[in-house]
């Protein structure tokens, strides 16, 4: 339905009001009628302002003998005449109805359209997306297959290397046992006897043996005679016959058992340091003050250390030394921040020499013989 006044689609949401009038019944907005309180208005009594005014004309005249003569007066009496321009009066109401069906119509297919250019548009920044992805994958899978094809070669030339290195000395074996002499294909081996030496462990009798002719065997009378400095010698008293072998073992030196003192403070006056266990703990972000706080609650005695150490990375790392009783509570998980990091600490010992800073023990000297 149009409004009769400014001839616009009256939307089944505004409201509106139509003539009463059974040769008339046009529809207009509220606000077109220029009513100031449309409730007041009885809609089922309410006639048009068009069929107002005729009414007060005296009705429509078009039929009356004035009329019918101007009909029939000549074209130049009706040049002079001024027409109103009328609006456009629908045929019926089921071509209202189809008016109104085709702008619904419209719209929607408006608003498909929009929405098809929206998943264009969506499809084409995927199709860009996986264009790319698809490029590195390409060049990651070449590099990979370049890398293996690397790696195949270089184990191929180690496995013929060593190939190589093997059959080169197998021929070095081969070549030294033919030149060696013939020996006998059967030998006793001599007993065993332990030389008169306090570093001897313990001695055993040799089984006899079959020795292949090819491989040569070391009797008594081919042993090397020249004194070995780094090996143990052996005195004149013990005289070894010609036809047994003798074993001699270096014994390795026990480690002396830790022995703590317990002297009164009536014995003596010196006094030693309370025995420590240290950890290393990283990863923080608080000082080394804030750790000693943390430690004193934790352990309820000021005697604990903290020693701030160089990182490795954008975190600060200490050396903390607690009393043996508070050891396994500082060594909890639940005694440090999350994140934190703490473990045993671990003095690397060198391997030659003894540092300045060895363990001394209260051993009586006579028990070190």
């Amino acid at each position: 339905m149009d409004c009769a006044a400014c001839c616009k689609l009256i939307v089944s949401e505004e409201a509106f009001l139509q003539c009463m009038v059974r040769t008339c019944q046009k529809t207009y907005h509220e606000l077109c009628t220029g009513i100031l309180d449309p409730a007041s208005v009885n809609t089922e009594a309410w006639i048009c302002p068009e069929c107002a005014c005729m009414s007060k004309r005296g009705g429509d005249n078009s039929l009356t003998p004035v009329g019918a003569s101007r009909q029939r007066s000549s074209a130049a009496d009706s040049n002079n005449i001024t027409y109103r321009k009328k609006a456009i009066i629908l045929a019926s109401n089921e071509d209202k109805q189809e008016i109104k069906n085709t702008e619904v119509l419209r719209l929607e297919i408006k608003q498909l359209r929009e929405e098809i250019i929206g998943l264009k548009n969506q499809l084409n920044q995927a199709m860009s997306l996986l264009t790319t992805f698809h490029g590195k994958c390409d060049n990651y899978f070449s590099h990979f297959e370049t890398l293996i094809d690397s790696c195949i070669q270089s184990k191929m030339r180690d496995m013929v290397n060593s190939k190589d290195e093997l059959a080169t000395s197998k021929k070095g074996e081969t070549v030294t046992t033919h030149n060696e002499a013939p020996q006998p294909a059967k030998i006793t081996s001599p007993t065993v006897n332990v030389a008169l030496n306090p570093r001897v462990s313990r001695s055993y009798p040799q089984p006899a043996r079959q020795c292949p002719s090819r491989l040569s065997v070391a009797t008594p009378s081919m042993v090397n005679n020249k004194p070995n400095p780094s090996a143990p010698q052996i005195t004149s008293q013990q005289e070894v016959s010609s036809e047994k072998w003798v074993e001699v073992r270096r014994k390795k030196p026990r480690k002396l058992n830790l022995i703590c003192g317990n002297a009164s403070p009536s014995v003596t006056s010196l006094k030693a340091v309370e025995p420590r266990k240290y950890l290393h703990l990283w990863n923080m972000e608080s000082g080394a003050e804030d750790i000693s706080k943390h430690l004193q609650q934790l352990c309820s005695t000021d005697t604990c250390t903290v020693e701030e150490l160089v990182p490795k990375g954008n975190y600060k790392s200490f050396k903390i030394g607690v009393p043996i009783a508070c050891y396994e509570k500082c060594l909890s998980e639940d005694a440090w921040p999350i994140n934190a990091r703490i473990k045993t600490w671990i003095n690397f010992r060198k391997s030659s020499g003894n540092s300045d800073g060895s363990r001394q023990s209260f051993r009586n000297p006579s028990q070190h013989r």
